[in-house]
């Protein structure tokens, strides 16, 4: 009796640790962990070295983490473009919860370190494995099939290289997938939870920053809802389809929910902001962009879509390559070939082949752009004209190519298994298998001959040496056809990153930590904080800097800027932004890498190779209306108001005035800015400098009082 205990206490460990192994989680994890080696452990390879990531978020990230650190998120950014709006635009992620934990745990007062930045992202693309896997899975496909599914839809195709390019739409695109699973588990199960689920993972969507992913989860579910039917009497797909439509508008609803801080806040900044699309010039917030930009500038070449055998040689705009593998490729050649039939009847490709092809192709007309007058039509409905970058809706073809690689596997598996199974066959079967891996693996040799030549890359060696490597090992163990494809996907997944992911030696200069590192210039600068404002040219600094260090400037970069900051620097008495218009800007320093004999020189930084010089007009970053004229005239007769506390959040400064005056405040004006005259609340009101309403001013009476500026865009 006891031996046969010990007998089912084995046997239920031996279950266990084989279950422990083969979760989706943690198998997943590990090869997230195995594709991302590099730069985990060497730090060999980086997803910050190209200009959205280390210009944008990377350095938004610093300044998330300083700011939690201190104890409140950072709603204003007064350290670029002369101050603005940081949760206005969207793609700072301040409000994602992942973002918030994120920094929390790995970041401090000083920042958050580039090891736990890229770490981020390599999490994302988890996420992303799990979420496709589930969707997957959720349609009636095997579990390793599934496995495959997900590490293609992870490691290939627009998602892996928007990871290096826009980490905002990177982590959209990982949501994708558990929205699809969450609305397709319910349309099997009725279950609302995974509406909810669904929607969920839709405001995450917007949470973390971008709102196109967002927009393509909504197309998704709602083409799976138009397509995914089992051919019913004709009435009753009228009436299932528009109850699936509810439903998806209740994803919709939701998702709005999840996503309401950031939609408030952004609806209070992008009605004043111009978004900059590819145009000559930025355009404002009721303007479409124009017909030329949005149907050509980022539609998808033709010549694109041999991205699918290889992307190193052809790639496309904007990163939109169709890539899934070389094995994926030959997979899908397989099923429109030899696999046509099993095709044919495979259960769940009769219930999503619609959906799939119907997705693909609709997608496909979009995506070509000026091509078809489609989305010269698209361009004037509302919202969907403001996914300006046709190209992008590849997710979508992205998307379905990977419920294909599911269903291709299975397909694979029943044509080998159904195959005769006399000894003669079998030998002649393996025989071919092996006779095909032999042709590769001596084409893989060869390639990588010419590789050293230059004539392809190393990335298509490798894919064609996972090819011969998968036709080996089928032709040995055809009953393990499932298994052998997800294996070669992994190691498909594997050598990904040679194709999209820089290496850190390739880009000494723009990778993060040296393109922010201090040095003496930037110490130098951080000593006028909250005291003046400085302009950089000719890239002499970092055009976000001040989202690093404690130094304010009127450069900044982003997708949209705030229209009466926009209007004023670009106004034709001072195009070239040297003049009254810095002056007024509070503008003391010019940092640039050229030379300036007809300004002062305070610092000459070596390791840089920049000059610092000192503007001699300025006006005070503080200043009485009445003393307006006197300060345009040199510092040395005007009254410059000292604050005696200054951050992000408020200002706090002293008037002693001998009559009733107004104070301006050369910081940008702007909804939820709010004032304090001696504790009690007064008006902001909008000064115009010249014609743009861009500064901040306060009626103060005459005698010694106390005034304070904060920031408070929400209601509460």
């Amino acid at each position: 009796m006891i031996l046969v205990k010990k007998i089912q206490l084995i046997n239920r460990l031996k279950q266990s640790k084989s279950s422990a192994i083969m979760s989706p989680m943690i198998t997943l994890a590990i090869v997230a962990l195995a594709v991302f080696f590099t730069t985990i452990v060497f730090s060999r390879r980086t997803f910050y070295v190209f200009p959205d990531n280390i210009d944008q978020f990377f350095a938004w990230y610093q300044k998330l983490a300083v700011s939690l650190h201190h104890g409140f998120l950072p709603l204003w950014d007064a350290n670029t473009s002369a101050g603005h709006s940081f949760v206005g635009e969207l793609q700072q992620g301040v409000f994602y919860p992942i973002n918030l934990l994120w920094v929390w745990l790995f970041g401090s007062v000083n920042g958050i370190s580039i090891y736990f930045l890229e770490l981020i992202v390599v999490f994302h693309f988890w996420l992303a494995s799990l979420g496709m896997y589930y969707a997957v899975r959720s349609t009636g496909i095997s579990k390793y099939a599934s496995l495959a599914a997900g590490i293609a839809y992870a490691y290939g195709g627009t998602v892996a290289v928007r990871s290096v390019s826009q980490t905002a739409i990177f982590f959209g695109l990982c949501y994708i997938p558990w929205v699809f699973f969450g609305f397709n588990t319910w349309l099997g199960t009725k279950q609302r939870r995974y509406l909810i689920l669904s929607g969920l993972a839709a405001g995450f969507i917007i949470l973390a920053g971008h709102i196109q992913p967002w927009y393509h989860s909504m197309l998704l579910i709602t083409f799976l809802a138009i397509f995914q039917n089992p051919n019913p009497a004709f009435d009753s797909v009228i009436k299932t389809t528009f109850n699936r439509l509810i439903q998806v508008a209740k994803v919709l609803a939701i998702s709005l929910i999840v996503a309401l801080p950031q939609i408030f806040v952004s609806a209070q900044y992008l009605p004043q902001a111009y978004r900059f699309v590819g145009d000559s010039r930025p355009i404002g917030p009721s303007e479409r962009v124009s017909i030329g930009t949005f149907t050509k500038t980022f539609s998808y070449p033709p010549e694109g879509f041999l991205s699918l055998l290889n992307p190193t040689k052809y790639t496309v705009v904007d990163g939109n390559e169709l890539y899934i593998g070389l094995i994926g490729l030959v997979l899908m050649i397989f099923l429109v070939t030899a696999g046509r039939e099993k095709l044919k009847k495979h259960a769940v490709w009769q219930r999503y082949k619609l959906f799939i092809i119907g997705t693909s192709a609709l997608s496909f007309i979009v995506m070509i752009g000026y091509l078809t007058f489609i989305p010269a039509i698209i361009r004037y409905i509302p919202l969907v004209s403001q996914i300006r970058q046709l190209a992008r809706y590849s997710i979508l073809i992205h998307f379905c190519m990977c419920l294909l690689v599911g269903i291709g596997i299975e397909v694979l598996a029943n044509y080998l298994k159904d195959l005769p199974q006399s000894k003669k066959r079998r030998l002649v079967i393996t025989l071919g298998f092996m006779a095909a891996a032999a042709f590769m693996t001596l084409n893989s040799i060869y390639l990588y001959k010419v590789a050293g030549r230059g004539v392809v890359s190393k990335h298509f060696v490798y894919q064609n040496a996972i090819v011969a490597i998968a036709l080996l090992l089928c032709g040995l163990f055809r009953t393990k056809t499932k298994e052998v494809i997800l294996f070669a996907f992994i190691l498909s997944a594997v050598v990904q990153p040679t194709w999209f992911l820089p290496k850190i030696s390739d880009h000494p200069i723009t990778y993060a930590p040296t393109y922010y590192r201090r040095t003496s210039s930037i110490t130098f600068l951080e000593n006028y904080y909250s005291k003046s404002r400085v302009l950089i040219q000719n890239n002499a600094l970092p055009v976000n800097i001040g989202d690093v260090y404690k130094i304010q400037t009127v450069n900044g970069y982003g997708a949209t800027l705030q229209k009466p900051f926009f209007d004023f620097i670009n106004e034709p008495e001072d195009a070239s932004n040297s003049g009254i218009h810095m002056d007024l800007l509070n503008v003391q320093f010019l940092v640039d890498s050229s030379e300036h004999p007809e300004l002062k020189l305070r610092l000459y930084d070596s390791e840089r190779n920049i000059y610092v010089y000192e503007r001699p007009n300025y006006l005070p970053r503080i200043y009485y209306a009445s003393q307006a004229d006197s300060c345009r005239q040199g510092m040395a007769s005007c009254i410059n108001i000292e604050a005696t506390q200054y951050s992000e959040r408020d200002i706090k400064f002293t008037t002693n005035s001998v009559k009733p005056d107004r104070v301006i405040i050369s910081e940008v004006y702007f909804e939820g800015w709010k004032a304090k005259l001696d504790g009690k609340p007064i008006e902001v009101k909008a000064y115009n400098p010249t014609s743009a309403k861009l500064f901040r001013k306060v009626d103060v009476p005459s005698g010694s009082h106390s005034v304070e500026l904060y920031y408070s865009p929400f209601p509460f």
